[in-house]
C-alpha cells in the first residue's frame, strides 16, 4: 500500500491543502481538485448520494466530507489499490478530525498552506501517512539498509 497524495478541497472545488507524498507521481492540484469536485457533484446530483471512494485498476481515491462552521469541504487520499485500505480510511478520518479542530472555516483560501497553521497541518499529514508512502522494497531498504 502506497499513499501518493492527500488534499483538502473547498466546497467551491479549490485545492486548499495539497500534500504530494511521492513527488513526481501525482498531477496538478487544481486539476485534481476540479476532477474530484466534479465527480462528487455528479454523484450527488445524479444519484443523491455521496462519493466515499473511487476505484480504478491500480489506484483508489478516498473521500471524507467535512462539516466546518461556515461551509463544507472534502479530504481526499490517492493510494494504490492494494491491501491496507482500512488503514487509509482510519487515517483519513484522523486528518478530517484535525482539520475541523484547526480550521473552523476555509473560506476558499488558496494561501492557507502558506500560513503557520497550514504548514503545521501539512507536517501533521506527512507524519500521519509517512509509513504508507513507501513501497515494500523501499520500506525494507530503509529498515535493513
Amino acid at each position: 500500500m502506497v499513499v501518493y497524495e492527500v488534499g483538502v478541497i473547498s466546497n467551491a472545488g479549490l485545492p486548499v491543502i495539497h500534500v504530494d507524498l511521492r513527488p513526481g507521481i501525482t498531477g496538478d492540484p487544481l486539476m485534481t481538485a476540479g476532477f474530484l469536485t466534479a465527480l462528487q457533484q455528479f454523484v450527488n446530483s445524479t444519484f443523491s448520494d455521496e462519493t466515499q471512494s473511487f476505484s480504478m485498476k491500480k489506484f483508489m481515491i478516498f473521500f471524507t466530507k467535512l462539516e466546518l462552521m461556515k461551509e463544507e469541504a472534502s479530504v481526499y487520499v490517492i493510494c494504490e489499490q492494494k491491501k491496507g485500505l482500512k488503514t487509509v480510511q482510519e487515517r483519513i478520518s484522523t486528518v478530517a478530525n484535525r482539520i475541523v479542530e484547526i480550521f473552523p472555516s476555509l473560506s476558499d483560501n488558496l494561501e492557507l498552506a502558506e500560513t503557520p497553521q497550514g504548514k503545521e497541518f501539512i507536517e501533521f499529514i506527512k507524519n500521519e501517512f509517512e509509513d504508507l508512502t513507501m513501497k515494500p522494497a523501499e520500506r525494507a531498504r530503509k529498515l535493513f539498509g
